[in-house]
């Protein structure tokens, strides 16, 4: 978070675009079921570019914002799942292998797009989710990262202590690395105030009972860094200070951010 070090330049590498792209929409009777699926893809040595989960509550709003209906909607849990391969046939190979397996775990139905527009048309859902979030209510996140395994427990978890504090909890994320995105929403939510502040803690406290972190990609900056030292333990949040003294003694990289050091 650009606390030890200034980025001054950075090498990226081209790679040729992949001859066909493929898109799975899984729906399933629950979570737990779309996660098991997971695991199961990549023991097969399976390697999707992506592979998402939702709920059913985030694909109703997302087609409340937009106005289109979202295939299989109907149903509680949902895996999107990305798949690239060199050819047409080997992207095929692909998507059929895994829709056996998810069908193996409880799933519906596999759902392939067909069409390039039917497969943007997912794309773009997905990728309003967040704007879809704001719209209907707190744009605050928990962004914590559990075991694969451990999702649909956590998710589980988590909504039933929101339920407790009357915080509605939508849940949606990357199953491939574990990486669950929740937002509070209600009017609570949008006011922030001590009772999220709490129903964060307790969340972020299941998420490391569980073998996970408070934090997968969107970082700690100033908002998060006070849950910090429940996921790192007292000594390695000193080690964490030592090091970042190391690097910059005079505190002139991102004060503030992550670490207090006064």
């Amino acid at each position: 978070e650009g606390t030890l070090a200034v980025i001054t330049k950075i090498i990226l590498k081209l790679i040729t675009p992949p001859g066909r792209r493929e898109i799975l929409f899984i729906p399933f009777h629950s979570l737990h079921d779309a996660i098991r699926s997971v695991p199961d893809i990549l023991k097969e040595g399976i390697l999707p570019v992506g592979i998402e989960f939702m709920e059913r509550d985030i694909i109703n709003m997302v087609e409340q914002y937009t106005g289109k209906e979202i295939p299989l909607h109907n149903y509680e849990a949902f895996l999107m799942i990305i798949v690239e391969a060199d050819s047409e046939d080997v992207v095929y190979r692909i998507a059929d292998h895994i829709g056996e397996l998810c069908l193996n775990n409880g799933a519906v139905d596999v759902f392939l797009p067909g069409s390039e527009r039917a497969k943007r048309n997912l794309l773009e859902a997905r990728e309003k989710f967040y704007s879809v979030i704001g719209h209907f209510g707190s744009l605050d996140i928990a962004d914590v990262v559990v075991p694969r395994s451990k999702i649909a427990e956590f998710v589980e978890r988590a909504k039933g202590i929101a339920s407790e504090y009357g915080i509605p909890l939508v849940a949606y994320g990357h199953a491939g690395d574990g990486n669950v995105h929740l937002h509070p929403m209600g009017q609570e939510a949008e006011e922030g105030g001590e009772k999220v502040k709490e129903l964060l803690t307790e969340i972020y406290e299941v998420g490391v009972s569980l073998g996970g972190t408070i934090s997968g990609e969107h970082g700690l900056g100033f908002a998060k860094k006070g849950y910090l030292p429940m996921a790192v333990g007292k000594d390695k949040l000193e080690l964490m200070k030592r090091i970042k003294r190391a690097f910059d003694p005079t505190n002139i990289m991102n004060p503030g951010k992550v670490l207090d050091l006064e």
